[in-house]
């Protein structure tokens, strides 16, 4: 669907915000900027390691949208 997140993505300039752990895109609409963040398997690979590491023992992700990158999460990617 043309008004799927993954339609918007693919039409865009993506780019990796290290200080929010998080991808992004910027686009205009009736004059205004709007500034639109998402995760995909990198940054959310990226967030459970640092929860990791600064001794957060679980979190919750919400499907589907992290449907893309459960097998790498789970070690079977």
């Amino acid at each position: 669907s043309p008004h799927t997140s993954e339609g918007w993505i693919h039409s865009r300039t993506v780019f990796f915000s290290p200080e929010l752990c998080a991808r992004y895109f910027t686009y205009e609409q009736s004059g205004m900027t709007h500034f639109v963040l998402f995760d995909d398997a990198d940054t959310l690979h990226r967030k459970i390691a640092l929860g990791t590491e600064l001794g957060i023992p679980a979190g919750f992700l919400a499907l589907p949208e992290a449907m893309e990158a459960l097998p790498r999460l789970l070690g079977k990617g």
